[in-house]
């Protein structure tokens, strides 16, 4: 072999050392990322699998820590959420709703809406066919607090009617009711459901009317007169009282102003009798 060949082998070699040493470094480089890897999923791991989180809430000006475990399972906090009620797939209300932590038969914690019974009368749902909607056997129809109200309310359970769900999706903000349509009112006809009446607050009322008007005759004999017409009708509300009158004073010309009452009365609902009681004078 002559000494250009040798040479020629020579590099060959050198070049083939240095690929071999590249990629040594390079798997090296690979195994050692892998192992920190794997050693920082360990120190990680027992963390990741527990079943119980919790923050130190004096941060937040809070004076004790508050349990966030609930997020674990994809709950949400309870309290009250102005949300849009929706019945059978209609909008029909958008409001302030409580509501409380429940868990379902598997243990996984949901929120459910705190409705009462003016609210269901108001959706159109016939409470009276279900005695049990609020019965404290139910455990759901339990007495609770409500800060919205300011007092102790109780709650709708909705199970106690056939077929009815709830369901509160949060990230709309909706409330999603769905109700069978033999416990609904078509529409409200005639009288509302006694559970709607008010008798309202307190009030005195008072509406008014004057004129005057002036009239002129010429002829043989020249004559003119002003007319004056006054008319009141002044009302009191008083619980389920109702206390009402019409009044009228009228003035022509030279003449002394006359008064004249076509009416004055005193009335009240009998809700029992579904009826009105009226007393007084109408002429």
């Amino acid at each position: 072999m002559n000494k250009s060949n040798r040479l020629f082998c020579l590099t060959l070699t050198r070049v083939s050392l240095i690929m071999i040493e590249a990629r040594i470094k390079k798997w090296l480089q690979i195994y050692l990322v892998l192992i920190i890897g794997l050693i920082c999923l360990g120190m990680i791991g027992p963390y990741a699998h527990a079943k119980s989180y919790s923050f130190d809430a004096t941060q937040l000006g809070e004076g004790k820590n508050v349990d966030i475990s609930i997020f674990e399972q994809g709950g949400q906090l309870p309290g009250i959420y102005l949300v849009d009620i929706i019945l059978n797939g209609v909008q029909i209300d958008s409001r302030k709703v409580t509501f409380h932590l429940e868990n379902d038969a598997k243990g996984n914690p949901f929120l459910q809406a705190c409705l009462t019974r003016e609210q269901l009368v108001r959706y159109g749902i016939k409470v009276e066919d279900y005695p049990r909607l609020f019965s404290t056997d139910n455990r759901n129809g339990l007495s609770k607090s409500s800060k919205l109200e300011g007092s102790t309310i109780q709650c709708a359970y909705l199970s106690a009617i056939p077929q009815a769900t709830e369901t509160f999706q949060f990230n709309r903000q909706q409330l999603l009711l769905s109700i069978p349509q033999k416990a609904l009112r078509l529409n409200f006809q005639g009288i509302a459901p006694q559970e709607l009446w008010d008798d309202g607050i307190p009030a005195f009322l008072l509406n008014y009317n004057t004129s005057t008007y002036r009239s002129e005759y010429q002829g043989n004999g020249s004559s003119a007169m002003n007319v004056i017409n006054v008319q009141l009708e002044p009302g009191l509300n008083l619980g389920p009282w109702r206390f009402r009158n019409l009044t009228n004073w009228q003035k022509q010309g030279k003449s002394e102003g006359e008064w004249q009452t076509p009416y004055t009365y005193v009335e009240r609902g009998l809700y029992s009798l579904k009826s009105r009681l009226m007393l007084g004078c109408i002429v």
